[in-house]
């Protein structure tokens, strides 16, 4: 004991701060490297974390849909530039494109995407939307409940493969709170969602300020004012259909309501927005795929309707409601990420044919919809051969020449080459080979990317544009 204090007399103060420091610093990290062991030991012996920990810390929407929430992970991001995508309809100057900059997205209609959307056509009777592109001025909610708006390209396999076409405003608290109509507009049509699963219903109301742009709002909880007791019988379609593991029965008609800027039209929690514009035409790899689904290849950003200090507000505030903000072009997010010729896009399981409905069976290679410089893998429900389910997988892209772990999907073309991944939270490594430029192979295994060559099993499930 002695010897021990005479130690400590024997040192000045800087010095013995410098050694509690650093004895605390120890202790700090064995206590750190003990956890991770213990989490990994979790996943790989109890896959306890079966998604990406993003699903984890995400909220759920009124349906119980999560709604990418994902800060990214821990690990450091690497700068990602993906080769932009081109529209095959010029944009006009004056109006924000649809196609990203960096790397599009988005999906379905106002239903879950295997049940076909009932709204109506664009021969609506009205005027012409002509070289306008500002029909809004009122928020859809009060702005001191909007907590923030996801944007366009959120991901949500098995339902939710393909990017998804609209976007996600988030009510504080989820509370329920008064919607009100953006503009001057005419409703065109009214369905409601019955799930049959979960015992709830809600409303999916289209609506037009002029013939060429179609709005819409999906999972309104009651619907008010004008609009107060639709639809009613005899509805003009009513089918039932299954998709990301609920029953649904869908039933509606079309209608002709004119409502003014301002009039409260229903109640919501959190809801969706979105907006297709047939002035506007998305370029996918394979624009045959999409003939049951006509309007996801005419899907804007919404909020590019609105106008002045108000379009500037709601422009601020695409991110997630954990604070992360959208800070790469083009802040709404978009939907088409397809570039031919490489892996990057959506793809659909072979053998499906151009009229396909659900997006569960299918794949989709994109970027992340909250921070594109990460890129995903959406994997649907047709990769079970090899112990990979649905889910959203994140990962942080390499550019690094001649790699080929980690590599950035606009970077993978049908060379020869096996790719390997290791995304986060995911127990295993996933490769992929594209033979030819419109077919992809991937597989799940166990093991890591350390022992190049990696060579496909029997259990790989094929994909085609």
């Amino acid at each position: 004991m002695k010897k021990i204090m005479d130690f400590f007399k024997g040192i000045n103060h800087k010095k013995l701060i410098i050694v509690l420091v650093s004895f605390a610093m120890v202790l700090v990290s064995l206590v750190a490297v003990k956890t991770i062991n213990q989490i990994r030991k979790n996943v790989l012996s109890k896959n306890i974390i079966k998604t990406p920990l993003a699903q984890y810390l995400s909220t759920k929407d009124s349906t119980g849909e999560f709604v990418a929430l994902q800060p990214s992970p821990s690990e450091s991001s690497v700068l990602v530039t993906p080769s932009p995508t081109t529209s095959s309809t010029p944009t006009p100057s004056s109006f924000p494109s649809s196609s990203p900059s960096l790397s599009p997205s988005s999906t379905p209609s106002s239903t879950p995407s295997s049940y076909p959307s009932p709204s109506p056509t664009s021969s609506s009777g009205l005027a012409s939307c002509g070289s306008n592109y500002s029909f809004f001025n009122t928020s859809p909610v009060e702005l001191s409940v909007l907590a923030g708006l996801v944007p366009l390209g959120n991901y949500n396999p098995s339902g939710h493969v393909f990017p998804t076409d609209h976007i996600y405003p988030k009510i504080n608290n989820n509370s329920e709170v008064a919607l009100y109509s953006p503009g001057d507009i005419v409703f065109t049509s009214i369905s409601a969602s019955q799930n049959i699963t979960q015992g709830t219903t809600d409303y999916s109301i289209y609506f037009q300020p002029c013939d060429e742009l179609k709005v819409y709002f999906l999972h309104v909880i009651s619907l008010t004012g004008k609009l107060a007791n639709q639809p009613e019988a005899p509805y003009q379609w009513e089918g039932t259909y299954s998709t990301g593991g609920n029953t649904y029965r869908n039933y509606g008609k079309n209608v002709n309501i004119s409502v003014s800027a301002g009039e409260q039209i229903g109640t919501v929690r959190s809801f969706d927005m979105g907006a297709y514009d047939t002035r506007m035409t998305l370029n996918f790899a394979n624009s045959s795929r999409w003939q049951n689904r006509s309007d996801y290849t005419h899907t804007v950003c919404p909020i590019n309707y609105y106008s002045g200090s108000l379009k500037d507000t709601l422009m601020a505030k695409f991110g997630n409601a954990l604070g992360t903000l959208r800070t790469i072009e083009p802040i709404c997010g978009a939907i088409e990420q397809d570039i031919v010729g490489t892996a990057q896009g959506n793809w659909f399981l072979e053998g499906t044919d151009n009229a396909w409905s659900g997006e569960d069976p299918h794949l989709a290679l994109i970027h992340d919809n909250i921070d594109p410089t990460k890129g995903v893998f959406s994997i649907g429900t047709s990769m079970s051969a090899n112990g990979q389910g649905a889910g959203g997988w994140i990962f942080s892209p390499s550019h690094t020449l001649p790699d080929y772990i980690n590599k950035d999907f606009n970077e993978v073309s049908a060379n020869g080459h096996v790719y390997c991944y290791t995304p986060y939270y995911l127990s295993g490594r996933l490769i992929l080979e594209m033979p030819n430029a419109t077919t992809l192979k991937i597989e799940r295994q166990d093991g890591n990317c350390d022992s190049p060559p990696w060579v496909f099993s029997g259990n790989a499930t094929t994909f085609e544009r």
